[in-house]
C-alpha cells in the first residue's frame, strides 16, 4: 500500500522572497520619468541638454580632427565624424580666432610704429574686437545654417549640426594665416590668404562632395558656388578690414 504523504516545500517564490522593507528600490526602477518641461518640449534647442550630445567628445578626437582639417585633399574628417559632429571644436576655433586678431592686431601695430620710430605714441586697441566677434561667430554659426537649409532644399539628407562642425574645423588653418598676417608685409599677407583660401575650400569641397554627389548632384554647382563666395568675401574682409585697416594701423 503506497501512501502519500505531503512534505512541506520551504523554497520560497520569487516574490516572497523579496523584502517588503525596502520598496523604494524596485519602485524607483520602474518609475517614469517625469514630464518634459516647457522649453524641452517646444524648444528644445534652447535647453543645455539639447547640444550637450555634442560636447561629448575627448581630446584626442578633437586632436585629429584639427589634424585632419590641414589635410585637404581627403575626405578623411567626415569619415572621421560620421555621426558624432561636435560644437567643442567649432566654438574653441572660432574663440582662438578672435583672441589671435586681438593679440596680431596688436602686434601689428607695434611693429609698425616701430618701423615709423613712432613708438612713444604707440597703444593697445582693442576698438575692433566687437566687430572680430560679430564676423566670426556670426558667419561662423548662421553661414552653415544657410547652408544646411539650402542642401536641405535641394534633397540633401545631412544635419545643421554636421554641416556646423564641417564648416567650423575649415577655419582652422586661419589661425596660421593670422599669425602671418601680423607682420606688416603686404606680399606675406596675399600669400597667407591666398592659401589660407585654398586650404579651406578645398577642405569644404572634400568632406561636402559625397553629399552633394549623392543627394544634390542637379545643383551642387549653386551650393559649390555659394560656398566659393563665402569664403572669398570673408577673407577679403579680413585683408582689407582686418590686416589693411586694423593690423596696419592709421595712416598717417
Amino acid at each position: 500500500m503506497n501512501v502519500n504523504i505531503p512534505i512541506a516545500d520551504n523554497r520560497e517564490s520569487p516574490v516572497s522572497s523579496q523584502s517588503p522593507s525596502n520598496p523604494t528600490v524596485s519602485q524607483s526602477a520602474i518609475a517614469p520619468a517625469g514630464p518634459k518641461g516647457t522649453m524641452e518640449t517646444y524648444c528644445p534647442f534652447l535647453s543645455f541638454e539639447f547640444y550637450m550630445p555634442f560636447f561629448n567628445v575627448s581630446s584626442k578626437d578633437i586632436a585629429l580632427r584639427i589634424l585632419y582639417s590641414f589635410i585637404p585633399i581627403r575626405a578623411k574628417f567626415v569619415e572621421e565624424v560620421g555621426e558624432n559632429p561636435d560644437l567643442y571644436g567649432p566654438f574653441w576655433i572660432y574663440t582662438t580666432l578672435i583672441l589671435f586678431l586681438a593679440a596680431g592686431g596688436n602686434l601689428s601695430r607695434f611693429l609698425v610704429a616701430n618701423q615709423n620710430g613712432t613708438t612713444a605714441d604707440y597703444g593697445y586697441d582693442f576698438d575692433f574686437i566687437p566687430n572680430a566677434v560679430a564676423v566670426v561667430y556670426g558667419l561662423g554659426f548662421i553661414f552653415p545654417l544657410a547652408l544646411y537649409i539650402l542642401m536641405r532644399v535641394f534633397g540633401s539628407k545631412t544635419t545643421y549640426m554636421i554641416t556646423l562642425c564641417i564648416y567650423g574645423y575649415s577655419t582652422t588653418v586661419y589661425i596660421p594665416m593670422i599669425v602671418l598676417a601680423a607682420f606688416p608685409s603686404d606680399t606675406l599677407q596675399w600669400v597667407a590668404i591666398i592659401v589660407a583660401l585654398v586650404f579651406s575650400t578645398l577642405f569644404l569641397l572634400v568632406n561636402f562632395w559625397r553629399e552633394l554627389s549623392q543627394y544634390v548632384e542637379k545643383s551642387r554647382h549653386i551650393v559649390l558656388g555659394v560656398i566659393l563666395f563665402v569664403q572669398v568675401t570673408l577673407l577679403l574682409v579680413f585683408k582689407f578690414y582686418f590686416f589693411g585697416k586694423v593690423f596696419s594701423g592709421p595712416k598717417k
